[in-house]
């Protein structure tokens, strides 16, 4: 990972000297649109300035996030994922909306909110996280929170060139630059970042049911090496243009697919990419009266050769194994017009319009050495490879269309002690479809329509004291990989049957201030989480609505900032209290499964002349898996193989704890050497594996990274 771009000492010791009352009343916007402390913000929210600093060592979002309340580490597939208050996340049912200054910026063929290392924190000078529903400002997406970055500006760079490297264990390089300048009509600030890693690669067993010379099952190399880029640049207009403000992204990376997408790790090498490009452009104006007009443009690029199965597989039906290739692209655009004004005791209104089209016209190529559309999946002859039909094929050349209302009432200050937020939000998501899998092919046409009720309580208690109380509904539709896929193995699509998933949430929080250092935060939650979408285990990557659950839980952070020093213990308890289950694959469980319970949190950093250390830890909980993941079960992607999966597996995966740290020195103004360690007892630990499988997903153990910047 990369040493943090630095400021200068100076700025170093002003921004960690900052007292907690100067932290507290830091400004946020996420979670009401207008600028006010997150103490009295109408959302549990969790503000950080530049954590691309930070002395824990934060490589991406996900660091961050899994350092608080509610949230955790997760995996499935090769993919990183933030379960959420007993909600696992799967490879590409996001649950969290990301937005860079406002506007948001989350894939458009999976929904997917890039947290991981593959979004470079130096696009946020500060870090807005609010957990909990947000939809009712937002729309889809924001069921579990909302992640906004707050860009860096030329003011704040100063002129400065800003250039780190870091290496280290298994093969992995990274460096980014970020740089700005005050041309006095025009901000500019660019920045670039690059990162590649053989990642977490070791010998493991899959889900293919192959056996060894002894009749157990076979283990084989797990290939993890991933890499990427990012440019970006914002150009922010002054004088008669101030307002008007443009950025551009450039976001590519590749990786392997790890255990492979059918659960046989692969026998070559895959080439798997992806590419994206942001424009947005925003303009502003406005003092009594503000006005936003927004509108942002992203265009996605995947080319894909993947690996299926082996040479051989199934007793050599597939002699040359299964390959896939596909080349293709999507494109949508997002505007959004927005008008607030002020009244007397600062009481606020707010109304929007937003629209979102997203359009697939087609694959650039899209092949296979295998005919995908035969139910018996036969190879072509002489294993050719020959052209697929098109991967999103029920709504070739057909746009889907979202359109959204939203309005907002902040009352102000009642009886000098209370205030009051209330929003709601309509949103519908058309979409016209060819039913390919029909006779006839006929024309058909969905929508989904969803509104999100928001109200928010907020009330001073003495000086210290602060209460809120939350309701609000949120909500995601199904995404175009969701619904429309075809021709593949990658996708497997429900398009008449599949419903929006959506969350109901009452929250109560407390935040007490103890003395100068300290504050203590508390909450407890009730969230009714309903038709939750993942890959179903009923056929080949099949997304599918498959549990309806509910849960509450309790969830408590102690933080203090003294001087150069700054720490944090958190906890976080959840439980189950009912569940549905929607998929016929899946039993019901009245126990909390699939996440862990307890999570704990604990941080310390200190600095001291040019030193400054921090450390971190990370505990969990045992997971419970759920009764058809356990015991004698068939492994469904092989060929007939029935095991014991006890014996490959514990019945609940184990509790586990892990020790982070850095330590960094500063010569003179211009040079900051970083070590960091992860991992540093060097434990082993594993995420789990969700469904009846013989594996979890082991962790890296103790990694050492060496780094520098200069300015």
């Amino acid at each position: 990972y990369l040493a943090g771009l630095c400021l200068l000492a100076q700025e170093k010791d002003d921004l960690l000297s900052l007292d907690l009352e100067s932290l507290l009343n830091i400004a946020v916007t996420s979670a009401s649109k207008s600028s006010e402390t997150a103490r009295l913000a109408p959302s549990v929210i969790h503000v950080m300035r530049d954590p691309q600093h930070s002395a824990f060592g934060y490589q991406s979002i996900n660091d961050i996030l899994y350092s608080l309340p509610g949230f955790g580490p997760g995996q499935d597939f090769d993919r990183a994922t933030v379960p959420t208050r007993g909600v696992f996340d799967s490879w590409a049912g996001s649950h969290l909306l990301m937005l860079i200054d406002g506007i948001p910026i989350n894939d458009n063929l999976y929904g997917t909110a890039y947290t991981w290392e593959i979004t470079p924190l130096f696009l946020a000078k500060t870090l807005e996280i609010i957990r909990g529903p947000g939809s009712a400002l937002y729309g889809s997406n924001a069921m579990n929170g909302v992640i906004q970055m707050n860009s860096p500006t030329a003011d704040a760079l100063a002129g400065q060139i800003h250039f780190g490297v870091e290496s280290g264990q298994n093969q992995t390089f990274q460096l980014q630059v970020l740089a700005g300048q005050d041309f006095n009509w025009l901000d500019a600030v660019f920045g670039f970042a690059a990162r590649e890693t053989d990642g977490v690669s070791y010998p493991s067993l899959d889900g293919s049911g192959r056996l060894d010379a002894d009749g157990q099952l076979q283990a084989y190399p797990l290939r993890d090496d991933q890499a990427h880029q990012y440019f970006w640049f914002k150009l922010a207009f002054q004088h008669k243009l101030k307002g008007l403000e443009f950025q551009f992204h450039h976001q590519e990376w590749d990786f392997q697919t790890g255990h492979g997408w059918l659960w046989w790790i692969p026998d070559f090498r895959e080439n798997m990419q992806e590419q994206r490009q942001l424009a947005s452009l925003r303009y502003r104006r406005g003092s009594q009266i503000k006005t936003e007009w927004v509108l942002r443009f992203q265009n996605h690029e995947i080319q894909w050769n993947q690996r299926y199965f082996p040479n051989g597989a199934f007793d050599d039906y597939y002699p040359a194994g299964l390959w896939e290739y596909l080349d293709t692209n999507a494109q949508d655009w997002f505007a959004r017009v927005q008008a607030s004004q002020s009244f007397a005791a600062d009481q606020q209104w707010l109304l929007g319009w937003e629209s979102v089209r997203f359009l697939y016209n087609g694959d650039h190529s899209h092949t296979s050495n295998v005919d995908l559309d035969d139910p018996l999946y036969p190879p072509f002859p002489q294993n050719q490879t020959q052209s697929l039909g098109p991967w999103l094929d029920y709504i070739l050349d057909r746009p889907l269309q979202n359109q959204a209302l939203f309005v907002q009432y902040v009352s102000g200050s009642l009886w000098g002690r209370l205030k009051a937020t209330l929003g709601l939000r309509w949103d519908e998501l058309k979409l016209d479809y060819q039913a390919i899998d029909q006779p006839g092919q006929p024309d058909k046409h969905r929508s989904f329509a969803k509104l999100s009720p928001r109200f928010a309580l907020v009330g001073q208690l003495g000086s210290k004291g602060v209460f809120k109380l939350l309701a609000g509904r949120a909500f995601r539709t199904p995404l175009p990989t969701e619904l429309a896929g075809a021709h593949t193995f990658s996708l497997a699509s429900n398009i008449e049957q599949l419903q929006a998933e959506w969350v109901e949430s009452l929250e109560l929080a407390y935040e007490h201030r103890l003395g100068q250092a300290w504050v203590l935060r508390n909450n407890v939650f009730l969230n009714r989480f309903a038709n939750q979408i993942a890959y179903s285990t009923a056929a080949n990557n099949l997304s599918t609505n498959i549990l309806s659950q509910k849960h509450w839980g309790l969830e408590g952070e102690l933080r203090f900032q003294k001087g150069l020093q700054e720490g944090y213990f958190n906890a976080s308890w959840v439980d189950r209290l009912d569940e549905t289950a929607l998929d016929g694959s899946i039993k019901e469980q009245a126990q909390l499964t699939w996440d862990s319970p307890w999570k704990l949190n604990a941080g310390y950093s200190r600095t001291s002349g040019s030193w400054r250390l921090g450390g971190q830890a990370h505990y969990q909980a045992g997971i419970r898996r759920r009764d058809q993941d356990v015991g004698t079960q068939a492994l469904i992607f092989s060929d007939g193989i029935v095991v014991d999966l006890d014996s490959y597996r514990r019945r609940e995966l184990g509790g586990w704890l892990r020790i982070d740290g850095q330590i960094s020195y500063v010569l003179g103004r211009h040079v900051e050497l970083k070590l960091r360690v992860h991992n540093l007892l060097d434990r082993d630990y594993a995420l789990i594996k969700t469904g009846p499988y013989p594996f979890d997903y082991q962790q890296a153990g103790r990694q050492l990274f060496l780094g520098f910047h200069l300015q």
